[in-house]
């Protein structure tokens, strides 16, 4: 039987594992953007124009809350897509059983958090 701490080690690994797809998702699609907006010289390297280089400087310096309602919707597009696996790990974390530490008897009362 799996303690709660394996059970929460297991949740956070694969929160962090599914995390970081997403997030490598998020960039891929961010530098095919980007890339798209880009000169390519003849060298292979990519100078991105003056226009975007302004318009994301703003960007980076303007605090969400100051963002227009269309930047903040794509920022919460983006965040949605994290809601399936945290969801799914809070719901495994819900589930979890109590066990009693020394003979491994499932309890209906756990007296380290009070969880009926």
């Amino acid at each position: 039987m799996k303690t709660r701490q394996q059970i929460k080690d297991e949740v956070v690994k694969e929160f962090v594992e599914n995390g970081a797809n997403l997030e490598h998702d998020r960039w891929a699609r961010w530098q095919k953007y980007v890339h798209s907006l880009c000169v390519k010289n003849s060298d292979g390297s990519l100078t991105i124009p003056k226009e975007r280089v302004e318009h994301w400087e703003k960007e980076i310096i303007t605090p969400y809350s100051e963002l227009t309602e269309l930047v903040k919707e794509m920022d919460r597009k983006e965040t949605r897509n994290y809601l399936p696996f945290l969801l799914s790990s809070i719901n495994k974390a819900v589930k979890t059983k109590h066990y009693c530490r020394e003979t491994g008897a499932q309890l209906k009362h756990c007296p380290e958090c009070g969880r009926k």
